[in-house]
């Protein structure tokens, strides 16, 4: 199935390094003494790179970013896609490297390691990734989590079912020089869901980030799998098109403001029969794709890089960890829900 793009914005973003900001805030956190990893800065015109796997891989990063942006524009018509702060990407060369920015993740042995992390943080937007930790969509984390942060312009605090499942799908992408195919199973995932036995469907969005099924190493790939199965079968599992109606309906009525439970409600109707239809549907799990033409994006040599200094790359790492460590108090998730402009969120032709 393809889209054909209605409207695609083509106002150029003004980002601002927040390197400056990190370094100037943090000085002192740096030890003396230290070695640090070279840093490259690579700057494209909606988003700003920082890594130590080298200018090459910043520049790779970049490029994919921007083509995605683009991708995402076209299919989320009428959405909010342009945020009201930089992005900054943190694209880690290794686990290593991840570690020392977002340490806590290995903290507990017990709780997933994350290859990708999305985080509101001073001033901006971070994306914090592993540059090596890519498999056969190679950049399926990074998509992953910039749909993230296109879920939070325009239905923030969804559901965490709803959020990683929207993600995952919409994340399962491989851009082919003009073409994308966007919303690939994984088989992966799939094996995984027909060997055990999937959460009920209210356990599931019952699920929230303090959930064992959301941190736990162990439990954790279930309920991803889960999440973006259940979301493949509302947009895709239905010929006549109702259940991806459903998924949108259960978007409009949470952006309205309505409670979770009342939005499944309204949306979804029986819930047994959805989770009976679901079930059948991960027994025989088709598969399938949509493709998207890609929109002409800014290339390569339009980038800026610099490497960082010396003082710079010592300092970016305990610098950034004060902004990246999860802050998400009563008061954080109200002021950002209230802030700012939404567009509507939709799921494609139909929704």
């Amino acid at each position: 199935m393809e889209w054909t793009p209605t409207s695609l914005g083509r106002t150029p973003g003004r980002w601002l390094s927040l390197l400056a900001i990190l370094v100037i805030a943090f000085p002192w956190l740096a030890k003396a003494g230290d070695e640090p990893q070279a840093w490259h800065e690579v700057r494209s015109p909606n988003f700003t790179i920082v890594t130590d796997a080298g200018e090459k891989t910043g520049r790779r990063i970049a490029l994919q970013f921007e083509r995605i942006r683009a991708v995402y524009q076209t299919i989320l018509s009428g959405a909010r896609t342009e945020p009201d702060a930089p992005i900054v990407v943190l694209a880690a060369k290794n686990e290593k490297s991840m570690k020392a920015l977002v340490p806590w993740y290995w903290e507990n042995k017990d709780r997933a390691r994350p290859s990708g992390v999305f985080q509101e943080g001073l001033g901006g937007y971070y994306i914090v990734l592993q540059a090596d930790a890519a498999d056969s969509r190679a950049y399926h984390t990074v998509y992953h989590e910039y749909f993230h942060l296109l879920t939070k312009l325009n239905v923030p605090g969804l559901p965490s079912w709803a959020n990683e499942g929207l993600a995952e799908f919409w994340g399962a992408c491989i851009v082919r020089g003009e073409d994308a195919e966007l919303g690939l199973s994984n088989p992966y995932q799939i094996r995984l869901l027909q060997e055990k036995k999937p959460l009920p469907l209210r356990e599931l969005f019952a699920v929230d980030q303090a959930s064992p099924h959301y941190q736990e190493a162990k439990k954790a790939p279930l309920f991803y799998a889960q999440s973006a199965a259940f979301v493949h079968y509302l947009i895709r599992g239905d010929e006549t098109g109702a259940r991806r109606k459903q998924l949108g309906s259960y978007l409009t009525l949470l952006q309205a403001g309505a409670d979770r439970q009342e939005a499944a409600t309204r949306a979804f109707g029986d819930v047994d029969l959805l989770e009976k239809n679901f079930m059948a549907y991960v027994a025989r799990y088709p598969g399938g794709y949509y493709r998207v033409t890609v929109p002409p994006v800014p290339g390569e040599k339009n980038f800026s890089t610099r490497v960082l200094s010396r003082s710079e790359s010592a300092a970016l790492r305990p610098s950034v960890r004060p902004v990246l460590r999860p802050h998400w108090t009563a008061s954080t998730r109200t002021r950002f829900a209230r802030g700012g402009p939404r567009g509507r969120l939709r799921l494609g032709a139909g929704a």
